[in-house]
């Protein structure tokens, strides 16, 4: 079997890495999908504090079962032949994609609470960002989601930091 060197670990030929533009056209596949659903949810409930509540949980459940699934991966990454996988090359589990999931959601958490702050301090839902006393927490979260996302650029394992953490990689599905 014909093995690959990258980043001092030998990966099996037969597990290529999926390519990052795979990756991100996958990402804008599902975000479509998270779209559409935000856009149903909010048309039945015309709570916009509800929406994002609910955009947040149904994101977050949809790659949690999708990507722990005999699939392996979202509609996104399965329309694009790419799958998630352990370091073993075997189907994540769902704690796994869990934890996966969680570290890239972080920043959306934070962005909900600001939400709630806010929605708190004057008994409406203010969207606009960086307007509040609460700025600084969404500086935050904008800078760890640049870093969870931007990391997979700056590894020859393309990983992100969610992969990272979780002990994933992102492989083509042969």
């Amino acid at each position: 079997m014909e093995e690959v060197l990258i980043d001092n670990d030998i990966i099996p030929k037969k597990h290529e890495l999926a390519s990052l533009s795979s990756r991100i056209y996958a990402s804008l596949i599902d975000f479509v999908i998270q779209i559409l659903a935000t856009i149903i949810f909010y048309y039945l409930s015309k709570v916009v504090f509800l929406t994002n509540i609910f955009t947040l949980l149904f994101s977050m459940l949809y790659f949690i079962l999708l990507e722990s699934s005999q699939r392996q991966g979202t509609f996104g990454k399965q329309l694009l032949k790419i799958k998630v996988c352990n370091y073993s090359y075997e189907r994540i589990n769902i704690a796994t994609s869990f934890t996966r999931t969680i570290v890239k959601y972080f920043p959306s958490f934070l962005l909900l609470i600001v939400s709630i702050l806010q929605y708190n301090d004057n008994g409406t839902v203010a969207n606009a960002m960086f307007s509040s006393k609460y700025y600084w927490i969404e500086i935050i979260a904008t800078i760890l989601m640049l870093e969870i996302y931007s990391s997979a650029f700056f590894n020859g394992k393309k990983q992100g930091t969610h992969d990272k953490l979780a002990e994933t990689y992102v492989i083509k599905n042969n």
